[in-house]
């Protein structure tokens, strides 16, 4: 399967740079005057020195990222979804269990996992909260978790046998992802909001540390 393929591929893909730093000695024609000037095989090993000081798995995330944002997944939910969505199609949805446990379960049993796994874990002394993250900003970030569209509509094709049952999951899917992104975005705007003074001085005191 494609996604099994995608995942092998993931697996074999260096996360570690070649080398931890760059050989000065290669840099060295770059940085002296301009009487001293580069050749091409020296311009080719100071891109090779520099490029492998990020890992190859950095480099393609970096390189992808765009074109599979905004481009393959789009074209993967709409592809997947394969939903006809009618009044009839609608109607039947708010009315069937399937559709209503798939959004209770990504609007309120993804943001009530997370929170309280993460609760605990921060409880017992097992992890901890990132620096000047507080509770509200975590329990914001868990509502977004429950836009869980390509993923949960490739689970559901899987799940169901019935294609009116498969169908009636994913709307509710679509349901809950859109009510998700606009939920989490709204709590997210309010548990961010403004830098606080206490912010501003413990960055401003960061930012001045050796």
């Amino acid at each position: 399967h494609a996604t099994i393929a995608g995942v092998v591929m993931g697996l074999l893909t260096p996360a570690r740079p070649l080398q931890s730093d760059v050989d000065s000695a290669i840099l060295n024609p770059f940085l002296a005057s301009n009487d001293d000037q580069p050749n091409p095989a020296v311009a080719r090993r100071a891109k090779f020195e520099v490029q492998e000081t990020v890992s190859v798995a950095e480099r393609l995330i970096d390189a992808l990222h765009p074109y599979t944002s905004f481009v393959v997944i789009p074209i993967f939910a709409v592809a997947n979804a394969g939903v006809e969505i009618s009044g009839q199609a609608i109607s039947d949805a708010a009315s069937s269990t399937v559709t209503l446990g798939v959004i209770a379960g990504l609007i309120v049993g993804k943001p009530l996992g997370i929170s309280l796994f993460t609760w605990l874990a921060v409880k017992s002394g097992v992890s901890e909260l990132p620096p000047r993250t507080t509770w509200a900003q975590l329990v914001s970030l868990s509502i977004v978790a429950g836009i869980g569209f390509t993923v949960s509509i490739f689970i559901a094709t899987l799940a169901f046998d019935s294609e009116l049952l498969e169908e009636q999951a994913k709307l509710g899917i679509i349901v809950a992802s859109a009510i998700a992104a606009i939920v989490g975005l709204a709590a997210l705007s309010r548990s961010v909001g403004p830098a606080s003074p206490d912010r501003t001085s413990d960055s401003a005191t960061a930012s001045q540390a050796p």
